[in-house]
C-alpha cells in the first residue's frame, strides 16, 4: 500500500510539471525568448525562480523581522573598530582591562627603576580597585594581579588580599586565577599564608581529585604549610573518627592507632574510599597523596593492602621522587611477588638514569638490588641502562651512592643510619628467597667490568673529587677482573710533572688507601705499579719535598711490597736535610724504614719483613758497607771528643793558677810591697794585651753557617741522632744547582741567620 501511494504521488507531480512546462514553453516560443521550456533533448528544465508563487515564499527567502541589520566592515581598520565595539558591548570591563594590560607591559620590565614601576602599579591599583576578582579570572589579565602583588608595597598587597581572601577556593579551581593564589602564597606574609591554607580545610578530599586545585593544594602543603597545618590537612583523609577521638592530639596515624586500636577499621575504610578513586584516575603525583598512601600500606590489613598495591604497582615510577614516595615504593616491592616485580622494573627501564640521580629515587634502586632474586632481569632492566650513562651517574652525588651500594653495600662509611634502617626493614620480605650474599656477588660480577672501565677512563678526575675518590677505592678493591688499565691511569697522573695527584688534598689520600688494596685478580698490585713508576721517573725526591707525598711513600712502605730500592733512595736523600727541616711525613717514613729493617712495626711484624729478609747478596753487601762506614764515623767522633776534653782540662788549670796569684797579692801588705804590686800589675797588663787582641780578632771574623751531620740517619732513632750531631762548616754551594730538598733546607738556614736572637 505504501508503495502504491508513492507511485501515485510521483505520477501526479510529473503531470503538473509537464503542464506548466508546456505553457511556459508556448509563451517563450511566441515571445522569441525561451525561458523554461523543453530542452532540445525533450526533457523538462528546472523551474525558474520567477515562476514561484510570490504569495508563498520558500524558507530560504524568509528574513527575520524586528532585528537590526548587522554591520559589515569593508576595511581592516573598520573590522578592528567593529571588533572592539562588540567586546565593549559584551564585557563592561573591557576598557579597564585594556588600560591595565597596557600599564602592566611597562611595569613588568625587570630593568625598570623601582620608582617608575611603582608609578605604574599605583595607576593599575586605581583602575582595578574593586574588580580584582574579575581581572584575576581573565585569561589575558590574570598575570597583572600576580605582578602587582609581587612588586607592590605592603599596603597594595594587603588591598589585593582583602578583596580576594574569601574567594580562595573559587580562584583555585580556575586555571588562570590559580596562579594568583600561588603568588599570594609565595609573596604574602605569614598571616596571609595561614589564612589561605585555612581556607582549604574541609575541601581537601574534593580538591585533590581535580587537576588544577590539586596542584595548588599540593604546593601549599609542601612549601608553605607548618607541621600543625599539615596534620590538619591530612586529618580529612583519616575521617571523623581520627578528629573526634584524637583527644591527646596525636600528630601521626601510627600514634593514634596505637592509642585507639578499635578505630583502625573505620580509619582504614575512610582512607581506602579516598585513595581508590585517586589511583583509578592516576592522580598520584602529589606529596600529600604519597603521605596518605604510605600510611595506608603500613597499617592496612593484608587484603586491603594487596588490593591497593595491585592498583599502584605501575604508578610507582611517578611517586618515587619524594621521601614518602620512595618509602612506599620500597614497601610495594617488598610485598609483591616475582611477577609483579617484573612489571615494576619494566616501568623503571626508560627512567633508570634519572631515578639514580634523584635525592630519594636512588634508594628505590638500592631496594631492587636487595629484593629481586632474578638478577638476570635486574641486569636487563636496571644495570644495562645504568651502564649506558655510567659516567654521569658516577659524578652525581646520589648516583654515586647507587654504585657504592653495589660495591660496599651497607657500609656506614657511606650511608647514614636512617638510610640503613630503611634498607634493613626489607630483609624480612616473604617473596625474596635467594641468599643475600649470593645475590650481591652476582650483581657485582655483572657490573665489575663497566665500573673498572670508568676508573680507567676517569680515574684521576674522580680521585680528586672528594667522596667520589672513595668510589674509586671501592671499585678497585671489590670489583672482579683485571684492573691493570685502571692502575696505570691513576699512576700516570701521580708521577706527572705538573700538579701530580700526590700533592692534591684528596688525591693523596686515595693513593694511600689504594696502596693497601689486596688484589688477586691483577698480576701487579697498585703499590707495585706505583713504586715502579716512581723509580722510573725519579720522583722520590719530589715526593719527599712534599709532606703529602712523604705520607704516600709511607703507605707504600707499609703495604708489604718489596721496597729496598725505595728505602735506599730515601736514606741517600735524608742527609741533605737538617733535623728541623724534616716534615712529619718524612719523620714517620724514616721511623718505618728503621722498624722495617729490624723486622718489626708498631702493631706487629710488617707483612713485608720476610720479603726484606730475602734480599740478594748485593743488598747485604751494601748494608755491611754502610755499617763499616758507621763504625768509622763513631771512631772519628770519639777521637774528636777526647781532644776536646784535653783542651777543656788545660783551660781549667790556667784558671786555677790565676786565682792563686790573686789571693797571694791580696795577702801581701799594700804599704810595704806597693812597688812590687805595681810591677806585678804592669806585668799582668802586658800578658793580657795579647789575649785581648786575639779575642778581638775572633769577634771580627764572620760567623759561618753550621750544618748538622748525622751518622746513619736512616738507621738510628731520633733520640740517638740528636746526641750524635756535631757542628761543622759546610762548603760553599751554588744554590742554583741544589735539589728541591737542599734548596728548601738552605733557605731555612739563611732565614735563621738573618733573624736576630732574643736576649
Amino acid at each position: 500500500m505504501a508503495g502504491e501511494k508513492q507511485m501515485h504521488k510521483k505520477k501526479a507531480h510529473n503531470g503538473s510539471s509537464s503542464s506548466s512546462s508546456s505553457g511556459a514553453g508556448g509563451a517563450g516560443g511566441a515571445g522569441g525568448a525561451g525561458g523554461a521550456g523543453k530542452r532540445k533533448d525533450g526533457k523538462h528544465s528546472k523551474r525558474s525562480s520567477a515562476g514561484r508563487d510570490s504569495t508563498n515564499p520558500s524558507k530560504k527567502s524568509k528574513k527575520p523581522t524586528g532585528a537590526p541589520a548587522r554591520k559589515i566592515a569593508s576595511t581592516h581598520k573598520e573590522q578592528k573598530e567593529l571588533r572592539k565595539q562588540r567586546k565593549t558591548e559584551s564585557n563592561p570591563n573591557f576598557t579597564m582591562l585594556t588600560e591595565v594590560k597596557t600599564l602592566w607591559e611597562k611595569a613588568r620590565l625587570r630593568q625598570l627603576p623601582v620608582q617608575e614601576r611603582q608609578k605604574y602599579i599605583s595607576q593599575i591599583m586605581e583602575l582595578a580597585r574593586g574588580k580584582f576578582i574579575e581581572v584575576a579570572c581573565q585569561h589575558d589579565a590574570a598575570r597583572v594581579i600576580q605582578s602587582v602583588f609581587k612588586y607592590g608595597n605592603e599596603e597594595q598587597r594587603q588591598a589585593i588580599f582583602d578583596e580576594l581572601k574569601d574567594q580562595v577556593i573559587r580562584l583555585s579551581k580556575i586555571k588562570y586565577s590559580s596562579f594568583t593564589v600561588l603568588s599570594m602564597l609565595r609573596h604574602g606574609t605569614r598571616k596571609q599564608r595561614d589564612h589561605i591554607i585555612e581556607q582549604f580545610y574541609g575541601h581537601v578530599r574534593k580538591l585533590i581529585r581535580q587537576r588544577v586545585p590539586g596542584a595548588v593544594l599540593a604546593t601549599a602543603y609542601i612549601d608553605f604549610a607548618s607541621a600543625r597545618q599539615k596534620a590538619a590537612l591530612l586529618q580529612e583523609f583519616y575521617g571523623p573518627h581520627f578528629v573526634l577521638f584524637n583527644m591527646n592530639g596525636k600528630k601521626t596515624l601510627g600514634d593514634f592507632l596505637e592509642a585507639q586500636p578499635d578505630k583502625q577499621s573505620f580509619v582504614i575504610k575512610r582512607m581506602k574510599d579516598t585513595l581508590v578513586p585517586l589511583m583509578g584516575k592516576g592522580i598520584c603525583a602529589h606529596h600529600i597523596v604519597h603521605h596518605v598512601l604510605l600510611d595506608f600500606l603500613r597499617y592496612a590489613p593484608e587484603a586491603d593492602r594487596n588490593e591497593l598495591i595491585d592498583m599502584v604497582k605501575e604508578l610507582i615510577v611517578e611517586m618515587l621522587h619524594t621521601k614518602e614516595g620512595s618509602q612506599l615504593s620500597l614497601l610495594v616491592l617488598k610485598h609483591t611477588n616475582a611477577k609483579d616485580r617484573k612489571v615494576i622494573l619494566r616501568s623503571f627501564k626508560p627512567y633508570v638514569d634519572k631515578i639514580a640521580k634523584e635525592e630519594y629515587g636512588h634508594m628505590v634502586l638500592m631496594g631492587v638490588f636487595d629484593l629481586v632474586d632474578d638478577t638476570v632481569l635486574v641486569k636487563k632492566q636496571i644495570v644495562q641502562p645504568l651502564a649506558a650513562s655510567i659516567d654521569e651517574i658516577a659524578m652525581d652525588p646520589f648516583g654515586r651512592k647507587v654504585l657504592l651500594y653495589l660495591t660496599a653495600h651497607r657500609s656506614p662509611l657511606y650511608f647514614p643510619p636512617a638510610t640503613l634502617k630503611i634498607m634493613q626493614e626489607l630483609d624480612d620480605s616473604p617473596f625474596s628467597k635467594k641468599d643475600p650474599s649470593m645475590r650481591r656477588a652476582e650483581l657485582l660480577k655483572m657490573v665489575s667490568s663497566t665500573l673498572v672501565k670508568v676508573v680507567a677512563a676517569h680515574g684521576p678526575a674522580l680521585a680528586r673529587m672528594g667522596q667520589t675518590g672513595l668510589l674509586v677505592v671501592e671499585i678497585l678493591s671489590q670489583c672482579k677482573g683485571d684492573k691493570t688499565a685502571a692502575y696505570e691511569a691513576i699512576v700516570a697522573d701521580a708521577v706527572k710533572k705538573e700538579d701530580p695527584i700526590f700533592e692534591h688534598a684528596c688525591g693523596h689520600k686515595i693513593l694511600k688507601k689504594l696502596a693497601h688494596v689486596v688484589d688477586n685478580d691483577t698480576p701487579k698490585s697498585f703499590a707495585a705499579t706505583l713504586m715502579s713508576a716512581i723509580d722510573e721517573k725519579n720522583k722520590v725526591e719530589a715526593m719527599m719535598a712534599c709532606n703529602r707525598g712523604a705520607f704516600v711513600l709511607l703507605s707504600l712502605v707499609e703495604s708489604g711490597e718489596k721496597c729496598s730500592t725505595l728505602a735506599a733512595e730515601v736514606r741517600s736523600l735524608v742527609p741533605q736535610l737538617a733535623e728541623d727541616d724534616l716534615s712529619p711525613g718524612v719523620k714517620l717514613l724514616l721511623q718505618a724504614l728503621d722498624e722495617l729493617k729490624d723486622g718489626r712495626f708498631p702493631g706487629g711484624e710488617l707483612a713485608g719483613g720476610a720479603a726484606m729478609g730475602e734480599d740478594d747478596d748485593e743488598e747485604e753487601e751494601e748494608e755491611e758497607d754502610e755499617e763499616e762506614g758507621e763504625e768509622k764515623g763513631d771512631d772519628e767522633e770519639e777521637e774528636e771528643g777526647e781532644e776536646n776534653e784535653e783542651e777543656e782540662n788545660e783551660e781549667e788549670e790556667d784558671d786555677e793558677e790565676d786565682e792563686d796569684e790573686e789571693e797571694q797579692q791580696q795577702e801581701e801588705d799594700e804599704e810595704e810591697q806597693q812597688q812590687e804590686e805595681d810591677e806585678d800589675a804592669a806585668m799582668d797588663e802586658e800578658e793580657e794585651e795579647p789575649a785581648k787582641e786575639e779575642e778581638e780578632e775572633e769577634e771580627e771574623k764572620p760567623e759561618t753557617p753550621k750544618r748538622r751531620v748525622t751518622r746513619s740517619v736512616a738507621a738510628t732513632p731520633m733520640s740517638t741522632r740528636r746526641r750524635r750531631t756535631r757542628e761543622v762548616t759546610p762548603p760553599k754551594v751554588n744554590t742554583n744547582e741544589l735539589s728541591p730538598l737542599q734548596t728548601r733546607a738552605s733557605r731555612r738556614r739563611s732565614l735563621a741567620r738573618k733573624t736576630p736572637k732574643k736576649t
